[in-house]
């Protein structure tokens, strides 16, 4: 999430004084105090129609029912819904531990609840200003049993931590877990707070080559992508280069 690295260079150059209105101008300009949907995209080759609709894994109470009524809408039209997050299928201690190394956050990856990002920025925030408050009630993402009303009628088609770690190392070499990563409970991120360098053609670029491999391959004619913005352009350009085109 753009939002989080934004924060931390923030944390470096404003007072604290300042940095209550700062941070909380950029959440407004990103959109994340707003209740509306930011926009919809839709594409067409064929007989196959996608629309993609941004997801925020930080936004106000109203943002998220108001795409809990969109989300529903479309499945009422016959669309599928796939979405976002990465899977623990199969995944190994070391993958487990290996990803923690890569991209430190604290969830529980065998469950389904997502990564708290108000928590994530708090904390961030708190240790410049520690009297910081959002001027308007932010939650984190829901899970999508209440985002999406018909799950039977949606599709996780993230990539497995296996499959992270893997395009990681391919690009960047073996990771090398030290004695404070075998000693500590995957789920901790003690041992390393920072996020690796570099990390974009994973974390963006290859899952989106998976979303879009996903939906050629689909035998579904209405598709709706809700991942989050910061995928959204590159999965529409991927798409284009596949024949869609703008509707």
């Amino acid at each position: 999430m753009k939002t989080s690295n934004l924060l931390l260079l923030l944390l470096f150059v404003f007072s604290s004084c300042s940095l209550s209105s700062v941070v909380n101008k950029s959440l407004e300009k990103k959109k994340i105090y707003s209740d509306d949907i930011n926009f919809e995209v839709t594409l067409i080759k064929d007989d196959k129609e996608v629309k993609i609709i941004p997801l925020r894994h930080l936004g106000t109470p109203q943002f998220y029912d108001n795409l809990k009524v969109a989300l529903a809408k479309y499945q009422n039209l016959g669309y599928v819904v796939f979405y976002e997050r990465i899977k623990s299928n199969n995944a190994t201690e070391n993958d487990r531990r290996k990803y923690r190394k890569i991209l430190p956050i604290k969830i529980n990856l065998s469950d389904t609840k997502q990564v708290d990002y108000k928590e994530i920025l708090l904390e961030k925030i708190r240790k410049v200003n520690p009297k910081f408050e959002f001027t308007k009630n932010v939650v984190p993402q829901p899970t999508y049993d209440f985002l999406i009303t018909d799950l039977n009628n949606s599709k996780n088609v993230d990539v497995t931590i296996n499959e992270f770690v893997g395009e990681y190392e391919r690009l960047y070499g073996t990771i090398v877990l030290d004695s404070c990563d075998y000693i500590t409970d995957w789920r901790e991120t003690t041992c390393n707070g920072k996020r690796a360098k570099n990390i974009d053609k994973v974390t963006l670029d290859f899952r989106n080559n998976n979303v879009v491999n996903t939906v050629l391959s689909a035998n579904n004619n209405k598709i709706l992508i809700l991942y989050g913005e910061n995928h959204i352009n590159g999965i529409k350009k991927q798409l284009q280069k596949e024949g869609f085109t703008l509707n």
